[in-house]
This record gives C-alpha cells, sequence and structure tokens, in this order.
C-alpha cells in the first residue's frame, strides 16, 4: 500500500553547500546564475559566504572557503 503524499508528510531542501576555492568567483557566477543575492563584500578570513533567494521561496546556498 502507498501512502498519500500528505500522509507521509513533506521533504523540502533548506540548504546546499559548494565547496570553493575562490568565494568572490563562486559567489559572482552563482548569484548570477541563480538571481540570488550575494554579500557585498566576501573578506579574506571569512570562512563562508551565504546566497540567499531575494523573494525567499527556494533554498540558500553557502559557499565554504578552503
Amino acid at each position: 500500500m502507498t501512502a498519500k503524499p500528505s500522509a507521509i508528510g513533506d521533504l523540502r531542501l533548506a540548504t546546499i553547500v559548494v565547496n570553493s576555492t575562490d568565494m568572490d568567483r563562486t559567489a559572482a557566477f552563482w548569484s548570477a546564475a541563480l538571481g540570488y543575492t550575494a554579500p557585498d563584500q566576501i573578506g579574506d578570513h571569512d570562512q563562508f559566504a551565504k546566497l540567499t533567494d531575494p523573494a525567499g521561496h527556494i533554498f540558500c546556498l553557502f559557499l565554504p572557503g578552503f
């Protein structure tokens, strides 16, 4: 027997993590590709950058720097 989707709940994607060695270039690419809002400035000592959907409807994208 297969349960109806409403009976088993919703699965929602909240965050995607993309590893990056150049957070500035990666943030510029993904913000342009997805239409997301990128931080105004990513400092040399920042450990990650967070890109967000301006409408707030879709997942966030985190870019950890290595």
